[in-house]
């Protein structure tokens, strides 16, 4: 029997469980003088379903993980994520997830701490969360999780305020003496997350408790530098594989006016180097979870996997992240594999990261902060009641209609930037989207008829007038609950780190 079909059953016993208290509750009900009330039945439904007690919870980032790269959204890309389209068998894949920002920091802050960019106001590399911000994170750990967050990014971590309510975080921050060659390999993240469930969660007398682990990795983000293996299995099925090669030993040079000015050729090769990453990563996971499958982790678990941001592959002009709010950079692969989930469910509205906290808090039985911005996801997945449902609806109803994505860029152009930004805000509705760009009107774009949004304009007059409502409507309700970062001193060594990463960050 599978894991998830152990899952199944689980939650079907329990479900059984619930039904013949129910049943027993009606028959010994008295035709006359006391009555059982409400409240009482409701305790002993909830004891008889609480046995299986809060699920394990595992939340995979995968830093600058491209959705077009994902199996479950394109049958021609499962050669790069066989394992990833099996975990979506059974989960629910969501198409229109939208990260709150274009690069890490203030993408992941938005994540754990369900508000934006422009109210936790972690936006700049020397900005962190402040040492009063509410995670899902401290949530979990107030409520017994054990907690365990392993990183290789080295702007993510305590030092930034990311380290509340965690019982164990480590960055597993690269040496920059290695120059490009130092990224940290999701091997080594999960070397360490499974000695310290070993060493920690199952042992010292927490075996009982739920645990909830994050794993941030770095192996997708520049710079692209793929085993040979999975590089070669992709070259193989290039008719160009010479001359990919011969573009990549000069990009990996550090060419740097070929990488400014890619041709043809040495955009291919920029996407295949990408692409082995994704597929050698995709390798690793399967190892991973076989793993936690041997330790009874997965027995009872819900597993989130997403990205922070996506990359821009030459798709507008440029390569990375963080100058713009294109589709390639915010919309963002999301699987949420719940507990007892069956089979695949496919969800085309529009989600953020920002509501990522609430669905988790939801699904391990935890209360959801006020200060969150996002709302549940928990309707979308197999199992939500009609309570939940009518909740669902009744919160879309309040935001009039305002259900978009929302994702922001902080700060202004400055004079000198070699590649200023572009964009400051964006709102996404499925297959209709507003731009906002810092020298420039809004652009609207039809992303039906124009999903690489090269035609700005072509969106009808009446649908145009519906999104810029929207839009201010959130961007109104967004400003009325600003909140303030903390400042984050960075050494030189961290310098050094995020160099080798390719942020664009001078010495001090």
């Amino acid at each position: 029997m599978t894991v998830f079909a152990r899952e199944y059953e689980s939650g079907r016993r329990c479900r059984g469980t619930c039904g013949a208290v129910r049943l027993a509750a009606a028959r010994r009900r008295p035709r006359s003088g006391f009555r059982c009330s409400w409240a009482t039945l409701a305790a002993i439904l909830l004891a008889a379903c609480s046995r299986a007690g809060p699920p394990n919870i595992l939340v995979l980032v995968i830093d600058s993980l491209r959705a077009d790269r994902l199996g479950w959204y394109a049958d021609d890309r499962r050669l790069l994520t066989p394992f990833l389209c099996s975990l979506a068998e059974r989960g629910t894949v969501f198409w229109n997830a939208y990260a709150p920002s274009s690069w890490t920091l203030p993408s992941i802050a938005s994540l754990w701490t369900s508000t934006y960019p422009s109210q936790h106001k972690a936006v700049q590399f020397e900005t962190g969360l402040s040492e009063g911000a509410t995670t899902f994170a401290a949530a979990l750990h107030e409520m017994g999780y054990v907690t365990g967050a392993f990183t290789a990014n080295v702007l993510i971590s305590p030092g930034s305020g990311f380290g509340a309510g965690f019982d164990a975080f480590r960055v597993l921050a690269p040496d920059p003496r290695g120059g490009l060659a130092a990224k940290t390999r999701a091997r080594e993240i999960h070397a360490a997350a499974l000695a310290w469930l070993d060493a920690t969660a199952a042992g010292r007398g927490h075996r009982e408790r739920p645990v909830f682990l994050y794993l941030h990795y770095m192996d997708v983000h520049f710079p692209y530098l793929p085993p040979q293996r999975p590089l070669d299995l992709l070259l193989s099925r290039a008719p160009d594989a010479d001359a990919q090669r011969n573009a990549m030993w000069e990009l990996i040079a550090s060419n740097a006016r070929r990488w400014e000015h890619l041709d043809a050729v040495a955009e291919k090769a920029v996407r295949t180097l990408y692409d082995a990453e994704v597929l050698a990563l995709d390798s690793l996971l399967a190892d991973f979870f076989a793993a936690l499958r041997q330790r009874g982790f997965l027995d009872r678990a819900v597993v989130v996997v997403t990205a922070d941001h996506g990359e821009e592959l030459n798709d507008h002009g440029r390569v990375g992240h963080g100058k713009t709010l294109y589709q390639e950079v915010i919309r963002v692969p999301l699987l949420v594999a719940a507990v007892g989930q069956r089979k695949r469910a496919d969800i085309r509205d529009a989600v953020s990261l920002v509501d990522l906290g609430p669905t988790i808090l939801e699904l391990a039985g935890a209360r959801v902060p006020d200060s969150f911005e996002g709302r549940s996801l928990r309707a979308y997945l197999p199992g939500a009641g009609l309570r939940c449902r009518l909740r669902a609806w009744w919160e879309r109803a309040l935001r009039r209609g305002a259900t978009g994505a929302y994702s922001e860029l902080m700060g202004a152009p400055r004079a000198g930037d070699r590649q200023p930004p572009d964009h400051r805000r964006a709102y996404v509705v499925p297959g209709r989207k507003l731009l906002a760009r810092w020298d420039g009107p809004l652009e609207a774009y039809d992303l039906e008829a124009d999903p690489s949004e090269k035609q700005p304009g072509k969106l009808d007059s009446r649908r145009r007038a519906a999104l810029e409502r929207a839009l201010e409507q959130l961007v109104h309700r967004v400003a009325l609950r600003p909140g303030r970062a903390a400042a984050v001193e960075l050494d030189e060594r961290t310098r050094e780190q995020m160099r080798a990463l390719g942020y664009g960050i001078g010495s001090p």
